[in-house]
């Protein structure tokens, strides 16, 4: 009994902390965060951004195993609104912030992985010139 509780507990605190804030964000394809986008990152990752702040920030989404495929903001919010509907566990996220030569050179201030079980120094080098690539057409 204790652990029902416990898990119906988990499940309305998620529902409730991030549930009303999501319906905002992921509506564009724009690098650019959103400010309803901002306000649920800060939350949503709060314990694993240190002091990074979303707000006006351009982000690159990436997801696959080993982080090969370039996402986009719609499927990486679809997937937190698809898991808050129906799982007690939120989608595992990683912020990797770029340093101001990477900054410079792509336009984006971090890279957010999802559903990523290792994102290696080789993942960010390929992720780094696509969107210099990118950057240049």
């Amino acid at each position: 009994m204790r652990g029902l509780t416990i898990i119906a507990t988990l499940f309305l605190t998620v529902t409730l902390t991030f549930g009303q804030d999501i319906k905002n964000c992921g509506l564009d394809n724009q690098a650019l965060i959103s400010e309803p986008e901002a306000q649920f990152l800060n939350d949503f990752l709060k314990d694993r951004r240190d002091d990074f702040d979303f707000t006006d920030k351009k982000i690159l989404f990436i997801t696959g195993n080993s982080g090969h495929i370039i996402s986009t903001k719609p499927d990486y919010f679809d997937s937190i609104r698809n898991r808050l509907d129906t799982d007690l566990f939120p989608v595992p996220s990683h912020l990797t912030l770029l340093t101001e030569e990477e900054k410079k050179a792509t336009g984006y201030d971090a890279i957010l992985t999802y559903w990523v079980k290792r994102f290696t120094k080789r993942s960010k080098r390929k992720a780094l010139k696509y969107l210099q690539e990118q950057k240049t057409d």
